[in-house]
């Protein structure tokens, strides 16, 4: 397989790992995010089989182009799928999930390309708005051993039309679209060469430090440490690699602005754009840049 300037694998979502749902919600909340309904997650044994209840549970933030999912344990009796595990290292992004039309097509892709993909089929109940039913996926999953950055998947909807409701879209800080996430690694070259043959594209290396990889929707971007600190000082780090900064594309800065202020939540203001510090935002940085 080739590689090019161009990628057909876009941003679908990042996941939030949280204690606690409630908090978590009410914290996107005040950020100026309108959320889903609960939702429990479920995995069905085979494609069109009943699913299996798991123990973890979520809201999203659905946008325009992408979303935020605020993902925690609601019953600690059912497989809470390593979630508890994962907390134990940080809360914050641990879901970084890219979006394919085509996922037999892709896992074939990464197997050629030496990564081990395996297809794998999820679901969950979904009483929306205007509509109510079973969101079906498909996810093209690589083992954790070779893509350390977090649970690093692709994912299918094979039912947009239930997680994408128009009454779930518009929300009082204008957000439209996941524009782009940062993730901290400790050796960039060798990240990058390995999303590289993920992706099937090359890499911006203008910026010192940094590998952007610039997606069918959205932008990935690797960066070195030393880069890091001085873009994000006092940001935490607390380990390596680490998903530390997600950018949401607003339509209105000044109406994000005016929200966060009401809701006493304190943000720097710089060039086009709101930072919001990792502790308000569930252990990222948020970045709020107008588009």
């Amino acid at each position: 397989m080739s590689i090019t300037s161009q990628t057909r694998i876009g941003l679908d979502h990042i996941g939030m790992f949280a204690v606690d749902l409630h908090r978590i919600s009410s914290l996107y909340e005040r950020l100026g995010f309108s959320l889903t309904p609960v939702s429990q997650h479920a995995s069905p044994p085979a494609l069109g089989e009943p699913g299996v209840l798991r123990g973890t549970a979520n809201r999203c933030a659905m946008l325009k182009h992408g979303y935020i999912e605020l993902l925690a344990v609601i019953d600690p009796s059912l497989d809470t799928l390593g979630v508890p595990a994962a907390l134990e290292k940080y809360q914050g992004m641990h879901i970084l999930a890219f979006q394919t039309d085509a996922p037999e097509v892709l896992q074939s892709q990464l197997q050629e390309q030496g990564f081990s993909a395996s297809l794998v089929y999820l679901q969950r109940q979904v009483d929306g708005s205007a509509l109510s039913g079973l969101a079906q996926f498909t996810q093209v999953r690589t083992p954790p051993e070779q893509m350390p950055e977090g649970r690093v998947f692709a994912l299918h909807h094979r039912t947009p039309e239930l997680v994408w409701q128009a009454g779930y879209l518009t929300h009082p800080n204008t957000a439209q679209a996941l524009l782009e996430v940062v993730v901290v690694v400790d050796d960039l070259a060798q990240a990058q060469q390995r999303y590289t043959r993920y992706f099937s594209c090359k890499a911006d290396t203008s910026t010192c430090g940094q590998a952007s990889f610039h997606l069918r929707t959205g932008t990935y971007t690797l960066m070195q440490t030393a880069c890091y600190e001085r873009s994000y000082p006092h940001a935490p780090l607390p380990l390596l690699p680490f998903p530390a900064v997600l950018v949401i594309g607003v339509a209105s800065l000044l109406t994000a602005a005016q929200y966060l202020i009401a809701q006493k939540v304190s943000f720097s203001y710089q060039v086009n754009q709101l930072r919001i510090e990792a502790e308000q935002a569930g252990g990222a940085t948020l970045i709020l840049r107008q588009i």
